[in-house]
């Protein structure tokens, strides 16, 4: 994802994104799969999962999770 894409869809820049893929050692934070094995099966990055109602970022998720 692009910093443009995440501040416009989500409020964050691109390092606060990093950080927080940082925290969760690059895992997605519901099946624990590591990006490197996701990348494998997709080409997508791990999600911004976030509330809808009040925009607050959960976390990140896999695309699977995500849905």
């Amino acid at each position: 994802m692009k910093d443009y894409d995440l501040k416009k869809n989500y409020g964050i820049n691109l390092v606060e994104y990093e950080v927080l893929f940082a925290a969760q050692k690059g895992c997605c934070k519901i099946c624990n799969r590591h990006i490197s094995e996701i990348k494998q099966k997709t080409k997508r990055n791990l999600c911004v999962d976030h509330n809808h109602d009040t925009g607050k970022i959960r976390g990140l998720l896999c695309d699977k999770c995500n849905r």
